[in-house]
């Protein structure tokens, strides 16, 4: 069970440092079109796309690696007040909805991925970018993301039951 969770644990680990590369990128693109239009008058055509396909996989594949190192969004007013073992539970419980959630938006996304895979999907800009990769990425990260958090139920679960980390 150990390795298995590493093996998760290391995987979304890489994924998010990959991805994380993308934030340097974006800078670039965005300091680059400010140049090119404000400073020389010819704006491209391409980085706003660009920005915007960056921004979306930083954010869905570096879910996975957020949810690890538990560094997401959450409403701490009660949350913090409850011992580690309290907090566990409520993470458990709270489990059953998040998957739910995740799996039905996956199937969602993979008939929709699918479907542009089929139509060679194009943004239909000038610029033009297939846009079928990124659609098939979202896929990917809710798929990441279950997996991670379903990591994270099973330490919680042996965290309530037995009192101790796995």
């Amino acid at each position: 069970m150990k390795t298995a969770l590493s093996f998760i644990d290391a995987f979304s680990t890489r994924i998010g440092k990959a991805v994380s590369i993308l934030s340097l990128l974006i800078a670039f693109c965005i300091g680059y079109e400010v140049v090119m239009r404000d400073f020389l008058t010819s704006p491209t055509l391409w980085v706003s796309e660009a920005t915007i396909f960056g921004c979306s996989l930083l954010y869905l594949l570096g879910g996975p690696w957020t949810m690890l190192t538990d560094n997401h969004v959450r409403v701490d007013v009660l949350y913090v007040r409850f011992t580690p073992r309290v907090r566990a539970l409520v993470d458990c419980l709270t489990y059953f909805a998040f998957c739910l959630y995740i799996v039905v938006m996956a199937i969602a996304t993979f008939r929709y991925a699918a479907q542009s895979i089929g139509l060679r999907e194009t943004t239909q800009s000038p610029w033009n970018p297939p846009i079928y990769p990124f659609k098939a990425a979202m896929f990917v990260a809710l798929v990441l993301i279950v997996l991670q958090g379903t990591a994270k139920f099973i330490r919680d679960l042996h965290f309530v039951v037995r009192g101790k980390a796995l």
